[in-house]
C-alpha cells in the first residue's frame, strides 16, 4: 500500500477526533453555563392549596354536580323538667286570681285551708285509724303517715285541695321476697284513693283495714321466726353443755 495514502487516512482520522473532541468540549461548556444560571435563579414559591376539614354537601340534579350549604344545627336542647305536682298549692287565690307563693305550705298549713267537706273526711279517717290497737299517727311536714307500730299503713298527703291516700299493699310472701333482696330492683307503686267523697272514705277504710292486716300477719310471722330462733338458741346450748359434761361422767 502506498504510505502517502496510509498518513492521509491517519490524519483525516485524527482530524476527526480532534473535531469531536472540540464539539464535545463546546456542548459541556454550553452545559455548564445553563446550569449555573439555572441555579442562581431565585426559586418561586410553590401554590399550595389549603385544604378545609368542613365537610362539603354536593346535590347532583340533571347530570350536574353543585355544592349546597347545610343550616347550622341548633344546640341540644336540655330535657324539660318534670313540673312539681304541688306548683298548683303554692298560690294563694284572690278575687279569683292565683298569686304565686315563694315558700311551699306545711301539711298543717295545707290542712287549715282545705275545703270543709274533705277536711272532715280526712279526721274521720283519722279517728278510724288511731282507734285501733298499736295504731298511731306521724305528722311530718309535708305529710301525715298512720302507722301499726313500725309498720306504715297509709300515707297522706294534700295537692291541689285533695287529701290523697297512698297504701302499699304487698302480698305477704311478695314482701318477705322484697326484704330478702332476691326481687332485685323491683319496687311496688302504692294504691292511691283521694278523699273526695264519703264512697272514697269507704274504699279508704277497707284499704287500710286490708294494709293493717298483712302488717298484722307480718308481724305475727316475725314473732314466730324469734320464737324459733331462741329456741334453736337454746336448743344448741344444752347440746354443748351435754357435749362438755359427757368426758367428766366417764
Amino acid at each position: 500500500m502506498n504510505p502517502e495514502l496510509i498518513f492521509i487516512i491517519f490524519a483525516a482520522v485524527f482530524a476527526l477526533l480532534g473535531l469531536f473532541a472540540i464539539i464535545l468540549l463546546i456542548v459541556q461548556a454550553v452545559f455548564r453555563s445553563r446550569r449555573r444560571a439555572f441555579e442562581g435563579r431565585p426559586v418561586p414559591a410553590p401554590n399550595v392549596t389549603q385544604i378545609q376539614s368542613d365537610e362539603v354537601y354536593l346535590r347532583v340534579a340533571g347530570g350536574r354536580a353543585e355544592v349546597i350549604t347545610l343550616p347550622e344545627e341548633e344546640p341540644p336542647q336540655a330535657p324539660a323538667q318534670p313540673e312539681d305536682e304541688d306548683e298548683e298549692d303554692e298560690a294563694d287565690e284572690v278575687d279569683g286570681v292565683r298569686i304565686a307563693r315563694s315558700e311551699k305550705r306545711t301539711f298543717a298549713e295545707k290542712y287549715e285551708l282545705l275545703p270543709e267537706d274533705r277536711r272532715l273526711l280526712l279526721d274521720e279517717f283519722t279517728a278510724y285509724i288511731t282507734a285501733k290497737e298499736d295504731c298511731s299517727k306521724q305528722l311530718k311536714v309535708s305529710s301525715l303517715t298512720f302507722k301499726f307500730k313500725k309498720g306504715q299503713i297509709a300515707k297522706a298527703a294534700i295537692r291541689r285541695d285533695s287529701v290523697e291516700l297512698n297504701f302499699s299493699i304487698v302480698n305477704p310472701e311478695f314482701g318477705r321476697m322484697m326484704r330478702t333482696g332476691r326481687t332485685g330492683a323491683l319496687k311496688v307503686r302504692p294504691v292511691q284513693v283521694r278523699l273526695n267523697d264519703r264512697s272514697d272514705l269507704e274504699v279508704a277504710k277497707q284499704t287500710a283495714d286490708l294494709t293493717l292486716s298483712y302488717l298484722q300477719g307480718e308481724e305475727e310471722y316475725r314473732s314466730e321466726k324469734r320464737k324459733e330462733a331462741r329456741r334453736e338458741a337454746a336448743r344448741r346450748r344444752r347440746e354443748a353443755a351435754e357435749e362438755t359434761s359427757a368426758p367428766d361422767r366417764e
